[in-house]
């Protein structure tokens, strides 16, 4: 995104410049090659979550998938209560065989996710079973999923999420019922059934330096120290628009767990933006920089081997299966490109954010509130008449509405020159009422002097709740 201008007349604002914070040339477009063209490399390979549902209900799905990413994470299919869904009847693979079969003639390598979780027991497994018979039930699922996948499969996420916020083992019932032993045993097993396979711990909100990310350090120190076959930690990724880890946080975590000798996938990639106060351009855009920050830490570290995107379009993300309030991925319902595609585009490339997906403003002049366009996108002039500021004293103004958001920090650049003090202004309309923010106050120039701004709305106090539209005004 990006606005370039100059301005001419007298006793008037100059001129004006507005740019994204990441010093984005306003000449930048969308475009360039899939995914997984972009990954060449870069040693890093693009995974999504295959979701049965996306892949029989929706036409659009399999080419989609196929066009950009390398591998794929079965989502439920190897689930134990996806097989094992009936008390006392023969395991059902159908879903499981579809997927595979799809992945192969596809050429995409595959992950079978997860065989130790506390979650997706069947539901005729009986709460109080007692150890023994638990951990018996539970390996005839292992043993069987693994072992007929042998081959094919080409790399398991073994234990899910057993540690605490704290830090502690999990003492959540099905851990509890296998114990530190079961949990270390369930590597062995799934090594016995599949010996090629490269077999991974998975678990959310380790990417931050906390309790949570020190103790399965601990655990997989001990593993390794005792010789469980763990090779691989996945850090899930789910993360939330405005508390995202920067991308030096995600290359420290990574760093961490290649110290183990382990390697590392970002393996469930995806961001809620829903929350944020702010048009939707700007939600998607700060989904976007998140993404950017994740994939780009792992290109930057050589033991990041693969990035996984938690669902291929908007509607089939596990967020929006109640209610469709999030775009949390790279594709939106209708499998058009999201910003967050072009960010991954970019940090697979190794390039800086470009942020192309955004429609960008011509340059212009600015004169009274007038606006008339040197080169817009189509060649013919276009004139911008501001209304609501009337009078030889206003300004150019630049509507934010859409592009505003408490999960981004704008950086407005501006070139002035004016024989009397220009300020800088923010106005939020809300419910017909106006709240003015003054961002910044020029002093009289004599010739051209830059402005710099940074436009944190997340700043702001009191806090802002909600606004119907945002524009930022030169004005003196």
């Amino acid at each position: 995104m990006g606005l370039r201008g100059r301005a001419l007349g007298a006793g008037a604002v100059m001129g004006g410049v507005v740019a994204g914070a990441l010093a984005l040339s306003p000449q930048a477009r969308c475009g360039g090659p899939s995914l997984k063209e972009a990954a060449e490399g870069s040693g890093v390979t693009v995974g999504v979550a295959l979701s049965w549902h996306g892949l029989t209900e929706d036409d659009r799905y399999a080419a989609s998938l196929l066009r950009d990413y390398h591998a794929v994470t079965l989502e439920n299919a190897t689930k134990w209560s996806t097989i094992h869904h009936e008390a006392g009847g023969d395991p059902d693979y159908t879903r499981a065989d579809a997927l595979v079969r799809f992945a192969e003639r596809g050429g995409l390598e595959i992950q079978g996710h997860p065989l130790v979780w506390d979650e997706h027991v069947p539901h005729w497994v009986p709460t109080d079973a007692p150890p023994a018979r638990f951990q018996a039930l539970h390996r005839a699922y292992l043993d069987g999923v693994v072992g007929r996948y042998a081959g094919r499969i080409s790399s398991w996420d073994v234990v899910n999420e057993v540690i605490e916020d704290d830090g502690s083992l999990s003492d959540a019932p099905h851990f509890r019922r296998l114990g530190d032993t079961g949990l270390a045993d369930a590597h062995r097993a799934a090594r016995a059934a599949a010996p090629t396979a490269t077999l991974a711990y998975n678990d959310y909100s380790i990417e931050w330096d906390n309790a949570r990310q020190r103790g399965t350090l601990d655990l997989l120190r001990r593993w390794r120290a005792a010789g469980v076959p763990v090779q691989r930690v996945g850090i899930q990724g789910h993360m939330v628009a405005g508390l995202t880890p920067t991308r030096d946080q995600w290359r420290q975590a990574i760093r961490r767990f290649a110290a183990l000798g382990l390697s590392v996938h970002l393996s469930e990639l995806d961001v809620r933006t829903h929350h944020l106060v702010g048009g939707v351009e700007g939600r998607r855009l700060a989904a976007a920089g998140a993404f950017y920050d994740a994939v780009a830490a792992c290109v930057d570290e050589p033991a990041c081997d693969r990035v996984t995107i938690w669902g291929l379009t908007a509607r089939w993300s596990w967020m929006n299966r109640h209610e469709a309030r999030e775009e949390p991925v790279l594709l939106d319902a209708e499998h058009a490109r999201l910003p967050a595609w072009y960010a991954v585009q970019d940090a697979l490339a190794r390039r800086p954010w470009r942020a192309c997906s955004q429609d960008h403003a011509p340059e212009w002049t600015a004169e009274a509130g007038r606006l008339e366009s040197e080169s817009a996108p189509d060649s013919q002039a276009v004139t911008y008449t501001h209304a609501d500021r009337p009078g030889t004293w206003a300004g150019p103004a630049l509507d934010l509405s859409a592009a505003l958001t408490d999960g981004l920090v704008w950086r407005l650049e501006t070139a002035v020159r004016a024989d009397h003090p220009v300020q800088v202004t923010l106005r939020l309309e809300a419910g017909g009422e106006a709240r003015f923010e003054k961002l910044a106050v020029v002093p009289p120039t004599g010739g051209w002097a830059p402005v710099s701004v940074d436009l944190d709305l997340a700043a702001l106090q009191p806090k802002v709740r909600a606004f119907d539209r945002a524009v930022v005004y030169l004005e003196g």
